[in-house]
């Protein structure tokens, strides 16, 4: 009776050695992104003045990027500036624009968790017309 006690004993010890699980770290929630990001956007663009200063003007944007992998993602970004306001055109005629709007295609790639470099062809309208432009 002894030794079976013993052995219930030395089984049931080993046992519980076998029954270690693996621990897999959580991944940390704050760096999963979702692939696709849509976003409405209220800011200011900065416009020269006519006499060398700077003027800030409100603007509203949109934007919606998809992400390829954690470093690369393309995006289509556009934004509207709510002010009219005079600038000088290549001739060095003086140009009244009314609510100019901007809109470009962009490939983006993060460098680092806090900075994104990105380039893209796109174009403005401005008054009716359609410019090309790269952002």
């Amino acid at each position: 009776m002894k030794s079976l006690n013993y052995l219930l004993l030395t089984l049931s010890c080993s046992a519980s050695l076998l029954a270690q699980e693996k621990h897999v770290p959580q991944q940390d929630p704050h760096h999963h992104r979702h692939p696709i990001r849509i976003a409405v956007l209220m800011g200011h663009g900065m416009v020269p003045e006519i006499d060398g200063g700077v003027l800030f003007v409100p603007a509203w944007g949109w934007d919606l990027d998809y992400h390829l992998s954690d470093r690369w993602s393309l995006g289509w970004h556009s934004d509207i500036e709510l002010e009219n306001y005079i600038i000088l055109n290549g001739q060095g005629e003086e140009v009244l624009l009314r609510t100019p709007l901007v809109s470009t295609i962009d490939a983006f790639y993060r460098l680092n968790h806090n900075l994104i470099v990105g380039a893209g062809p796109g174009f403005t309208a401005e008054n009716g017309e359609w410019k090309p432009i790269v952002r």
